[in-house]
C-alpha cells in the first residue's frame, strides 16, 4: 500500500525522490517477506506521518486538487480506523488499545498471509483507480465502502 501511494506521489508530482524511497520500501518487503526483518510499529508510524506531511503538502499546492482524492487513496485507512474507533467505543474499550480486530487479522483466520496482502492491497487500491476512471463519481466510495462491510461482515461471521 505504501508503495502504492509512493507511486501516486510520483504520478502526480514527477519528482524522482519518491522513486528512490522505492528502494527501502521494496528492501523491507523482500526481507520482511523471508521473515528477516521487520518494520514494526515505529517504522510505520514515521512512514505515515511522512505521507501525511506530504498529502497535506500536495494539497497546498495544487498536485491533489479535490479533498475527494485524499479520500479515495486513503480509503482502506480511513474506514479501518473509522470501524475500529466506532467498536471499541461500543463495546466500551480504549479505542486507542491494539486488538487483533483489524481487517488483515480478521482474514488471517479464514486466508494465508499471501492472499490476505492480495486482498487488503487490493481493498487499498481499487477505490482510487476506479474512481479516477469513473469520472470521479461519488457513489464509488459507496460501492467501495459495502464491499468493505461484507468483507468485514463475512470475516467476523466465519470467526
Amino acid at each position: 500500500y505504501i508503495i502504492f501511494l509512493f507511486l501516486i506521489f510520483f504520478y502526480l508530482s514527477k519528482d524522482n525522490y519518491f522513486l528512490l524511497f522505492l528502494i527501502p520500501l521494496f528492501s523491507f518487503l523482500i526481507l520482511n517477506f523471508r521473515k528477516l526483518c521487520f518494520q514494526g510499529n515505529s517504522g510505520i508510524n514515521m512512514i505515515s506521518f511522512f505521507i501525511s506531511i506530504i498529502v497535506i503538502k500536495f494539497y497546498k499546492e495544487n498536485y491533489i486538487t479535490d479533498v475527494e482524492d485524499i479520500l479515495f487513496f486513503m480509503f482502506l485507512p480511513g474506514v479501518e480506523m473509522f470501524r475500529l474507533f466506532f467498536f471499541r467505543i461500543v463495546n466500551k474499550k480504549n479505542p486507542f488499545k491494539a486488538d487483533k480486530l483489524h481487517i488483515h487479522h480478521l482474514l488471517l483466520k479464514h486466508f494465508n498471509s499471501k492472499q490476505v496482502i492480495l486482498i487488503t492491497s487490493s481493498m487499498a487500491i481499487f477505490p482510487y483507480f476506479t474512481y479516477i476512471n469513473l469520472n470521479k463519481s461519488s457513489w464509488v466510495f459507496i460501492f467501495f465502502l459495502a464491499v468493505y462491510s461484507l468483507l468485514i461482515t463475512v470475516s467476523l461471521k466465519k470467526s
